[in-house]
């Protein structure tokens, strides 16, 4: 990648026009990954995409229209003996507009991160947070515990009443989503093991202001260009979804399927053994591709000792955006082909 010095690039500069941007960073020994979506970007939407069915975060971002995405909120998942068999939310959820919460008047302990018709994003809590801007939603997800209100660390109130509980002081992996105090930018992501108190600092580094703890766990799902950064087991019902303008990507999938129908045959003309290792080498050199085209937009950000410790990947143009997304899903559908053999 470019070897660009930035010991103080986001210091200097914390509020450059992003719109789809993935970064890879690691900040007081917590690794993380995010994407960072402009409010005011002409070129993408992004939206709150909810599924009557639990769909993979791949198939929920080509519902709508999407190439990066990660998954919401906890909901009753049909491998938990207490949801008999079926995957169900109780969790409040506004899309276009639309109320499909199932309490619809408070939140309780919990909190919601949306935003207005306008784009605007805050958080809202029942009766302590925003109080009136229920009635202003467009669209949001509602979940626990919310981290961050207005700069300040939510996570101190949960302590004080007791709600602090095994899970959130674990060492696991979590998801979240944020937007600065500027209200221009809104940013999700994944970690790496670490409790959510250590989480919180973290955030604050990468400027979010209101946060949200998203679902993790076997729930955890991260498309970025339509590439799966981490998918477990379990399927999901809702989540943020980021969409390219002018980019249809049921022609991209289109194209895809048109393309293993050609070659599933082939491969399976052959020993399980010989293509799964024709299929290795294809795979691989699917990765150079991708890798040869992130490394040509993405710049090595160094912290302040002049080490690298994090590096960002744009790509906005449109043939840039259809090629990685047909290399990420032709990666992705090959591997299963693979799986299958």
């Amino acid at each position: 990648m470019k070897k660009i010095f930035f010991c103080i690039l986001i210091l200097v500069f914390p509020y450059i026009s992003h719109a789809n941007t993935f970064t890879k960073t690691q900040i007081w020994g917590v690794e993380l990954q995010y994407v960072t979506y402009d409010i005011a970007s002409d070129l993408y939407n992004i939206k709150v995409a909810v599924s009557e069915n639990a769909v993979s975060v791949q198939e929920l971002a080509s519902q709508n229209n999407g190439i990066t995405a990660i998954n919401g909120v906890f909901f009753c998942p049909a491998d938990y003996r207490q949801c008999n068999g079926q995957n169900y939310t109780i969790n409040e959820r506004f899309v276009e507009g639309n109320d499909l919460s199932f309490y619809k008047k408070d939140t309780w302990e919990r909190g919601v991160f949306g935003w207005n018709a306008d784009g605007e994003p805050f958080i809202h809590q029942t009766g302590r947070i925003n109080q009136n801007f229920r009635w202003h939603i467009y669209e949001w997800l509602w979940n626990f515990p919310i981290l961050y209100s207005n700069g300040i660390n939510m996570l101190e109130r949960y302590h004080e009443v007791g709600l602090y509980d095994s899970k959130m002081s674990a060492s696991l992996g979590r998801h979240f989503v944020c937007s600065n105090k500027q209200k221009t930018q809104i940013i999700f992501g994944r970690t790496w093991p670490t409790s959510l108190d250590s989480l919180a600092p973290v955030l604050l580094e990468i400027w979010c202001w209101d946060a949200l703890n998203l679902d993790a766990g076997n729930s955890s799902q991260f498309l970025y260009n339509n590439r799966k950064l981490v998918s477990w087991k379990r399927n999901i019902l809702d989540g943020f979804v980021i969409e390219r303008v002018w980019l249809d990507t049921s022609l991209l999938d289109a194209r895809l399927d048109k393309v293993m129908k050609i070659i599933t045959p082939e491969y399976k003309r052959y020993s399980s053994k010989i293509a799964v290792s024709r299929l290795n080498i294809l795979i691989d050199h699917i990765g150079f591709i991708r890798n040869d085209m992130y490394e040509k937009r993405s710049i090595d950000l160094y912290d302040a000792n002049g080490d690298v410790n994090w590096y960002q990947i744009q790509a906005d143009d449109i043939p840039s955006l259809e090629r990685l997304y047909l290399i990420n899903g032709l990666e992705r559908r090959l591997r299963e082909l693979r799986y299958s053999l």
